[in-house]
């Protein structure tokens, strides 16, 4: 790289964005305020409501709930009345309305998929077939092996 050129340093967005600057950004008030309602929402409503929900947007007395699934929706819209009552006692003081949409939460890949696929069992006999016919021994165990494994 030729000398005359400057290299640039990168400063971390963080560093960028300090707290006194965050409160003039609308984006950040609305942050802000979704969290604070989220922290509500997660006080108001019961354990097995908040693991299938959460408020999504807020604006002008409406809050929007997004659910997991259609039952959950409709477990919302059912206690509408009351969880508006209990969110104003809150703190949410002018809400209005409740709005609930079903959007499926993401899970984590790790917790995504608990169980695995199983293997057909004439897939775990072909492996193992092949396997007995194999004259290299340790070509032979490894696939009786993954057989076992298979099968299990």
């Amino acid at each position: 790289m030729p000398s005359s050129i400057k290299t640039k340093t990168f400063r971390s967005i963080g560093n960028l964005l300090k707290p006194s600057h965050s409160a003039d950004v609308p984006l950040f008030r609305l942050i802000e305020q979704l969290q604070s309602i989220q922290e509500i929402w997660r006080a108001v409503a019961s354990p097995e409501l908040v693991e299938h929900s959460r408020p999504t947007y807020y604006a002008n007395g409406q809050l929007t709930i997004s659910a997991d699934s259609p039952v959950w929706a409709s477990n919302i819209r059912h206690q509408q009345i009351s969880l508006r009552r209990q969110l104003r006692e809150s703190g949410i003081s002018d809400i209005q309305a409740l709005h609930v949409r079903v959007l499926p939460i993401a899970k984590s890949p790790t917790v995504a998929k608990t169980e695995r696929d199983r293997t057909s069992l004439h897939v775990v006999r072909a492996v193992s077939a092949s396997a007995e016919a194999i004259p290299d021994k340790e070509l032979r165990t490894a696939l009786l092996k993954l057989s076992k494994a298979l099968r299990s």
